[in-house]
């Protein structure tokens, strides 16, 4: 076990803290949380209820603000320092704080919906930067944005026990966590090339924090390659935003879309160079295959927690922005003219395959998790660039799909250290006796992975298939069927070795998890949510579907 902080200064070992976080049964951090579960839940009960002509008038009125968006966004901003200074005086209060925040912009999210079922809400920030900051919330957006709010709340809970027993410097931990949060929301809202950039910025430096968290030598030199090619990324998106500005005089992208089209009859050159630029530096944030190389050792090295937010939403928010850029700024003719949906997924189905493959190779779990990523970069883009209504119907609900399942198995890895202290999948034997429930929900995210029928990743793969045959592409199909195949070499391993093969170090006698609730809690509902979506997935397909109606 590391050495962990104490309440007064959080880089020193307090023996008395970690026995009132370990040991009892229920603590007040806990008991907070289960408080928040329980008002969520009498929450979402009361909207179906009032799901009614009546009650949506009443929620309209009680509801509409339209300063709210901008709490949403300053919300995290303000809560990162707090977190520092009450993390000096109660670590458990600090956790309790940054719950709290996380849970008060979930359902701030939630209260946006009657705004923007049938539209779009935009808030400017005007003189910002000199040309203002721009957003608009739409379904997609919206979508997005509940997505994160309650990855990071599921993550900041299972953070409490894991970053004490596990990580050291925990108050600069939250700090970059919540950073982390607020670039994420503002980059999702953005409307504006400016803004876009200005939260990718946010995101990129307080990723880097978060990656370099435990200072070893590994972890710095992930951290190192991570920045750089920030760096690299972010200049290649900032060389493309002057030259689109240059010809359109804005960066607004409603209207880069309704001036592109003149623009490229006259400078067809000068745009093409914009896209490939500003693709180049999406395509190296986002971790597309071949410019993944930083992905492995970023996502590996950092805490499981910020894993669980990089891989699952962080990574997500670009391939978003790539969507809104390509289909909303450069528009559908242009795309079509360069041949872009050929590039575009030939890169997919290169990526689909190649991250699998080295998945396989791959003995630390977590960095086989990051290798998989890499693969499901690969599906959504596949989505994308088949470039109809069906592609990024299926490329979105992937999107979603894969912050469940992907967060679920790196919570089910974080947990796996946090009891056995091992990362080594050789490792594992018997392990699904000794950790039933952990590893039980590690099987229903991999089978889920995998596309095993009734779970959320087989309906993501079939969106996808029936989007490529919609599109004369039936070679597509089988790519996606070879990338599941693979998927299941990396990842049935792992449940047979857990299940199946005796540990010579005890007997497979079934025991409960060693694992504080607050770790349990997430993975059980990352898991459920993996079923749940998994037999229903028309809530959430029919949700895009008409989202992306109104996307244009």
């Amino acid at each position: 076990m590391k050495s962990t902080d104490c309440i007064v200064n959080p880089d020193d070992e307090d023996e008395s803290m970690k026995s009132s976080i370990t040991h009892h049964k229920m603590d007040f951090f806990s008991v907070n949380s289960l408080i928040l579960l329980i008002i969520f839940t009498l929450l979402t009960t009361g909207y179906v209820l009032l799901n009614t002509r009546f009650g949506s008038s009443i929620l309209t009125i009680i509801l509409h603000n339209p300063k709210v968006p901008m709490v949403i966004l300053l919300l995290p901003f303000i809560a990162a320092p707090l977190s520092v200074y009450i993390g000096y005086k109660s670590e458990d209060y600090r956790d309790i704080l940054m719950v709290n925040m996380i849970f008060i912009t979930l359902l701030l999210v939630l209260s946006l919906y009657t705004d923007i079922a049938n539209g779009s809400m935009a808030v400017v920030m005007p003189k910002i930067l000199g040309f203002g900051l721009h957003f608009k919330i739409d379904r997609l957006v919206w979508m997005l944005m509940l997505t994160a709010s309650g990855l990071w709340l599921m993550s900041c809970i299972y953070a409490h026990n894991y970053m004490f027993e596990e990580e050291q410097h925990r108050n600069r931990f939250y700090f970059w966590m919540s950073i982390t949060f607020g670039g994420v929301m503002g980059a999702l809202m953005a409307e504006d090339l400016l803004t876009m950039f200005l939260f990718f910025e946010i995101m990129y430096i307080s990723c880097y924090f978060l990656v370099a968290h435990n200072q070893t030598n590994s972890a710095l030199l992930a951290g190192n390659r991570y920045i750089y090619l920030g760096v690299v990324g972010g200049l290649s998106i900032l060389l493309s935003m002057s030259l689109i500005y240059a010809k359109t005089s804005t960066f607004i992208i409603a209207e880069i879309g309704s001036l592109i089209p003149a623009v490229w009859q006259t400078n067809q050159m000068f745009i093409l160079i914009a896209i490939i630029f500003m693709l180049l530096g999406l395509a190296i944030k986002s971790a597309i295959f071949p410019l993944h190389f930083w992905l492995p050792e970023a996502h590996s090295s950092a805490p499981t927690p910020s894993s669980a937010i990089l891989s699952g939403m962080v990574l997500k928010v670009y391939i978003f922005s790539i969507i809104k850029i390509l289909f909303r700024a450069i528009g559908m003719d242009v795309i079509t003219s360069v041949n872009l949906p050929f590039v575009i997924t030939t890169l997919a189905i290169v990526g689909m395959i190649m991250g699998s493959i080295l998945a396989i190779g791959q003995k630390d779990i977590k960095k086989m998790l990051a290798y998989s990523s890499v693969a499901q970069v690969g599906y959504m883009l596949l989505g994308i660039g088949l470039a109809t209504e069906l592609g990024m119907a299926a490329a979105l609900f992937h999107i979603i799909t894969h912050a469940l399942m992907k967060s679920a198995l790196f919570f089910c890895a974080g947990a796996i250290i946090y009891q056995k202290g091992k990362r080594d999948i050789r490792e594992f034997q018997g392990i699904g006796y000794e950790m039933p429930i952990t590893m039980v929900v590690f099987s229903i995210a991999a089978f889920s992975m995998i596309g095993i029928p009734g779970l959320i990743g087989f309906m993501s793969k079939w969106y996808l298939s029936i989007a490529a045959l919609s599109s004369n592409k039936p070679v597509f199909v089988i790519m996606i069927m070879i990338s599941s195949f693979l998927n299941a070499m990396y990842y049935l391993p792992i449940i047979i070795t857990a299940f199946l093969k005796e540990n010579k170090n005890r007997n497979n006698v079934l025991v409960k998890d060693k694992v504080p609730k607050t770790m349990i809690v997430p993975m059980v509902i990352m898991a459920s949510l993996c079923v749940i979506i998994g037999f229903f997935p028309q809530w959430l397909m029919d949700f895009i579907t008409k989202a992306i109606t109104l996307f244009y």
